[in-house]
């Protein structure tokens, strides 16, 4: 029965959305968590392939791609603008953890297009970029069969 589902193209998709500064003090528990949610959904779901999706902002979306890396789970990042344009949003270790899972080869990687008529130029600061972080939201929110939040 699993064979027959893979080969239907359907594919059980967890969208993942939280935090960007989780406390320190709760990355473990989260960790923890998150595990088992994704553990439980994927085995729930197991006649289907079973992959998270995540901007791959800092925090839980980079928190939660790891924890589904190291069970084996099929990772789809969607970045909400060209991905030179989005790393500019990213400093430091955020930045090279940014790095570093754009280029793991298990993290399918794929970039919203810019609303029609519009130039990268036209999102470089405020409001304007807001709206490409929105279209994100909104693409996780219209295709995730499920939506996993990490909040306190």
């Amino acid at each position: 029965m699993a064979d027959k589902a893979a080969k239907s193209g359907f594919v059980f998709t967890i969208g993942l959305t939280g935090h960007r500064d989780i406390h320190t003090d709760a990355i473990a528990d989260a960790r923890a968590a998150l595990q088992n949610e994704l553990e439980a959904l994927r085995e729930r779901f197991r006649v289907l392939p079973v992959e998270l999706v995540t901007g791959l902002a800092e925090g839980a979306d980079t928190l939660a791609t790891e924890v589904a890396l190291e069970i084996g789970m099929r990772v789809r990042a969607v970045l909400p603008m060209p991905r030179a344009l989005y790393e500019a949003d990213f400093e430091g270790e955020a930045h090279s953890d940014l790095i570093r899972l754009l280029n793991d080869d298990r993290v399918i990687v794929q970039e919203l297009p810019l609303p029609t008529g519009t130039v990268e130029g036209d999102y470089e600061e405020g409001a304007s970029r807001d709206v490409l972080y929105a279209r994100l939201m909104d693409y996780l929110v219209r295709r995730s069969n499920v939506l996993v939040a990490l909040w306190d």
